[in-house]
């Protein structure tokens, strides 16, 4: 339960470093379609074909052509679940 949060702040101060942050909870599926749409927007070519494997080749040459997404459509959420 609870309110989404968007951003954690972590201070570190110069004596002691960090050795772990952990953040627990769950994405919304907002957020996860922000994540992927950033990310495949990333990918050299070569690697969006990969990741698009099973997808129509018509359709993946479409999607990459339409980059930078700013919402994974369904072929790439397809994509991305079959991962």
């Amino acid at each position: 339960g609870g309110e989404p949060v968007t951003h954690l702040r972590l201070e570190i101060h110069p004596d002691g470093g960090v050795a772990r942050l952990r953040a627990y909870g769950q994405l919304t599926a907002e957020a996860a379609d922000v994540i992927a749409a950033r990310w495949f927007n990333t990918l050299p070519d070569s690697h969006a074909r990969e990741v698009l494997a099973g997808v129509t080749d018509a359709d993946a040459e479409e999607l990459l052509a339409s980059r930078p997404v700013t919402a994974p459509p369904d072929h790439l959420r397809a994509a991305l679940n079959r991962r």
